[in-house]
């Protein structure tokens, strides 16, 4: 079990943005226009670029994803991410407290219910976990290739200058001085799991010119907390799915999944609704801005 990293709180504060395929090309260019270089030590040896696929896994009912928990294989690597939920005994109630990762496949199967299956695995009578994990209705609801660069710590006054340009972005809560890391992580979308209705208003919306909802990027902002200026940020509302855009949305730092979040955001908005409805914390309002 590893605690997977805090988004905010003690650990630091960060932010992030979901953008067009284009934005993050546009964004790329800005950077390297203010000097700001990819960093050497992350990655690939000369490119600071890793790649992965992911595949997220639930149930025709959301019985997984509305709990938050999300099951997916990373490559070939099976993992559960679930809510660290502590109980506060002098207030009486649970608090959240980010969220684990499981990798063990038998302890994955058991925390979701399928002690039964768990046990056939730990005798060796499961050949295929992703054929047996079909067979009780738990398939994949999104597949996505993820190319992930990390770019060299800044102050945060220069990436807001490259953020401003290629975004647009809204001035966030954060000291000039302050020193600050990005990373961008491209999203290639497999369409064979969106939503048949989604499909159809994207083709019949915007025709061929649909193709670019096939790509998208994260850009996560991280500011260690001792680096923060103090600056405090305006409270932060979740926005009204019906008022969501594509580009420039502020995903929750609280997510589990952003990179779901996003597939979920371009083409399983039905699925984003019944999370939001279960209480999953996935999208927020631009710092300053009311929902």
């Amino acid at each position: 079990m590893v605690a997977a990293p805090s988004s905010d709180g003690a650990e630091g504060k960060s932010y992030i943005i979901l953008v067009t395929g284009a934005q993050c090309h546009a964004l790329e260019a800005a950077l390297a226009s203010g000097g700001i270089c990819v960093a050497q030590d992350e990655g690939e040896a000369c490119g600071g670029a890793s790649t992965e696929r992911l595949t997220f896994y639930d149930t025709a009912a959301s019985a997984l994803t509305s709990r938050d928990w999300w099951l997916l294989q990373r490559d070939s690597d099976w993992q559960l991410r679930m809510p660290a939920i502590t109980f506060d005994s002098e207030q009486c109630r649970a608090r959240f407290n980010g969220h684990q990762d499981f990798s063990d496949i038998k302890e994955i199967l058991e925390r979701v219910g399928l002690v039964e299956h768990a046990a056939m695995y730990a005798k060796g009578h499961v050949k295929s976990v992703e054929g047996m994990l079909k067979q009780t209705g738990v398939v994949p609801f999104a597949k996505i290739a993820c190319r992930r660069t990390a770019f060299r710590k800044s102050r945060f006054s220069d990436l807001a200058e490259a953020l401003k340009k290629a975004l647009n972005c809204p001035d966030l809560p954060v000291g000039p001085e302050a020193s600050a890391s990005l990373s961008l992580t491209r999203l290639a979308f497999d369409v064979s799991q969106a939503e048949n209705q989604t499909v159809a208003d994207y083709i019949f919306s915007h025709g061929s010119a649909a193709r670019v909802a096939l790509e998208a990027a994260l850009v996560r902002i991280y500011v260690s907390s001792e680096e923060d200026s103090g600056r405090r940020a305006d409270a932060v509302s979740p926005l009204p799915v019906e008022q969501q855009h594509f580009s420039n949305l502020f995903i929750s730092p609280k997510a589990a999944c952003p990179e779901a979040m996003a597939f979920m955001v371009v083409w399983r908005p039905a699925h984003l609704r019944a999370l939001r409805r279960a209480g999953v914390q996935l999208i927020e309002a631009a710092p300053g801005q009311s929902p």
